[in-house]
């Protein structure tokens, strides 16, 4: 009886919602809090941001800036242009998302947007670095979960909410 009691039970925050794939890092309230940052990704009109240790980069609607700009530097993404040196501008901005991670209690070093048609919104297949290698990518209403694209490196590990989903990489 005690088991039909746990099957049951299991059945129940399957049907909810509230179960989660064996290897989920990712929460429903961590997408939300992502989501969260969405007005100023989009106010400031950012397509990548990245920021740990070492690097502080930020490609969005002023130009590209890096703290590295040599021509094969590390702290780069090699899909935009050069960057050029952070100005006064460009850290606050790196600053004012950094804070707003911060506030929405969620860790991200690195985000690439992709955008609805010609507009600043964030879009389907942006996705947020939230560990080493796990990325949530905001996919809203999908179907289904992608396949890897043809990476044996790459794996999806599951839905997080019906607009987000999980997926990892090898480092």
């Amino acid at each position: 009886m005690r088991y039909l009691g746990v099957l049951c039970l299991s059945v129940a925050l399957l049907a909810a919602g509230c179960a989660f794939a064996p290897n989920l890092r990712a929460r429903p309230a961590d997408a939300d809090a992502l989501a969260g940052t969405f007005p100023l990704i989009e106010d400031l009109g950012v397509d990548a941001y990245w920021v740990d240790g070492e690097c502080r980069y930020l490609h969005y609607r002023r130009g590209t800036f890096s703290n590295d700009t040599s021509p094969n530097g590390g702290c780069r993404v090699w899909d935009h242009p050069d960057p050029g040196p952070l100005d006064d501008q460009a850290n606050h901005d790196i600053d004012r998302l950094a804070d707003a991670f911060r506030a929405a209690h969620v860790s991200v070093d690195y985000f690439s947007i992709e955008h609805d048609s010609d507009s600043s919104a964030v879009g389907p297949g942006s996705y947020f670095a939230i560990w080493t290698c796990d990325y949530l990518v905001f996919d809203p209403g999908y179907v289904e979960l992608p396949s890897p694209e043809g990476s044996r490196d790459e794996e999806v590990i599951g839905t997080v909410t019906s607009d987000w989903y999980e997926r990892s990489s090898e480092c």
